[in-house]
């Protein structure tokens, strides 16, 4: 299991300088890093964002659960509400809409932009980009940091697998939302 303590005494140590700007999507990865990073003692300097990508019903409780939980710590939240273009597909569309919010969000904040991607989902990527026939750069998957567009990226959880992250979260008496649509194994990604 996730030691949190450990791991936070980690993330204090490793943070980029400056502003940090969390993605927060609810669900357990992003909610427990949220408590992680407030752990750490970084709090003074992180705020979030939640992207409404309006997919679901009630995408509307999943920010209001945002905003609760951002409220909880203390952490200055945005909820931003996008529509999602899905001519090149539903999970390439609700990218693409998410990454036009948090990266110029991000850069007029001067803020690292953190994202709680972890061990299974840079699995999913590597498989993903081997079935499209990706090159060998391709199949390096995502690094914990990089840039795009510019703006620093931090992924601190890429070591991390799901499992762990659940018995923390449950050990910690987090909540979270689970996604639907984790399992519509239509999507090819969710599917993978």
């Amino acid at each position: 299991m996730l030691d949190a303590a450990a791991f936070s005494q980690s993330l204090a140590e490793q943070a980029p300088d400056g502003p940090l700007l969390l993605a927060l999507s609810g669900g357990l990865d992003s909610s427990l890093l949220l408590h992680l990073l407030v752990q750490a003692g970084l709090g003074s300097r992180l705020s979030a964002v939640h992207v409404d990508h309006q997919l679901q019903a009630d995408s509307q409780d999943w920010s209001r659960f945002c905003q609760a939980l951002a409220d909880q710590q203390g952490i200055p939240i945005a909820i931003e509400r996008v529509a999602v273009d899905m001519a090149e597909g539903l999970e390439a569309g609700a990218r693409d809409a998410r990454y036009q919010v948090l990266l110029p969000l991000a850069r007029a904040k001067g803020a690292t932009l953190v994202m709680a991607h972890h061990r299974n989902d840079q699995a999913e990527t590597v498989l993903f980009r081997l079935l499209r026939g990706a090159g060998v750069q391709g199949l390096s998957a995502m690094r914990e940091r990089s840039q795009q567009q510019g703006v620093p990226l931090w992924r601190p959880l890429l070591g991390v697998s799901r499992q762990s992250m659940q018995r923390c979260g449950a050990a910690l008496s987090l909540q979270w939302r689970e996604d639907p649509s984790n399992q519509d194994q239509r999507l090819r990604r969710k599917y993978l």
